[in-house]
């Protein structure tokens, strides 16, 4: 899944590079993408506040508990890295709806990143 997060990022990178092709869909999937990309924003800071807290309260943590958490870092890094991208490609999409937000709260992280990977593909 990380892999994923880091290849969504270059991805994600590079379209931001290519001005107004973005933009060419309809006002409701620039909506959807907008939101997909705050949904991931939001997503990766709770992740990096729930690694932090983890980190706090292992006394003594192990060598697969270090490991696990910095797998964690790194997928909240990623994933906020694409959130952060999302939402400056689509920052001109109308603003998304209070119902599409709670639809992405309530979407597993392999249905975001499809979500976030169709955002780009031409």
């Amino acid at each position: 899944m990380i892999k994923t997060l880091v290849a969504a990022a270059a991805v994600l990178a590079f379209a931001a590079a290519i001005p107004n092709t973005a933009l060419a869909r309809t006002d409701a999937e620039n909506m959807r993408c907008r939101a997909v990309g705050e949904t991931m924003l939001k997503l990766g800071g709770t992740l990096k506040e729930t690694v932090g807290l983890l980190r706090e309260n292992l006394t003594t943590p192990t060598a697969e508990d270090t490991e696990t958490l910095n797998q964690m870092d790194e997928l909240a890094a990623s994933t906020k890295s694409v959130g952060e991208a999302l939402a400056e490609i689509y920052k001109a999409a109308p603003t998304p709806t209070e119902a599409l937000m709670d639809e992405l709260n309530n979407t597993g992280m392999d249905d975001l990143i499809k979500q976030a990977e169709a955002c780009v593909d031409a």
